[in-house]
């Protein structure tokens, strides 16, 4: 499948009427762009104190990443926390130095399935960020 235009991808935006179908329209969208997984992230500056306010990627992988605790290095978290625009995760890795377990966990993101990714924070008041991913 080919990326929409413009045009189409507002289109498809504006016909939707709640918010499962626009995360489903983005998460098509975002396939057609050639990312298999998205997740949307609320954070209040804390690693301890997030929220996936959806996710679209295989259970099982969403149920390692908590059981092993894994946001508390995951450098992706750190970098969004910091960045003031969008992000790829091997740009996040290759700029600048990480402590051995997030680079593990990084590791641990691709044994499962996760390889690279896009991050996109948005920044609000209070150290409050929201994360595309």
């Amino acid at each position: 499948m080919l990326p929409r235009s413009i045009d189409d991808y507002t289109q498809s935006m504006q016909d939707c009427r709640s918010v499962e179908e626009l995360f489903a329209a983005y998460s098509d969208e975002i396939e057609r762009e050639g990312y298999q997984n998205i997740v949307f992230v609320r954070m209040d500056g804390t690693r301890e104190r997030f929220e996936v306010r959806f996710a679209n990627i295989p259970e099982g992988d969403a149920r390692r990443y908590f059981e092993d605790r894994m946001w508390e290095h995951d450098p992706v978290l750190t970098a969004s926390q910091e960045a003031r625009s969008p992000f790829t995760w091997i740009e996040e890795m290759v700029r600048k130095p990480h402590s051995q377990a997030a680079r593990r966990i990084m590791e641990l993101k691709a044994a499962i399935g996760i390889q690279g990714g896009l991050t996109m924070p948005f920044h609000g008041p209070g150290g409050m960020v929201d994360i595309f991913s």
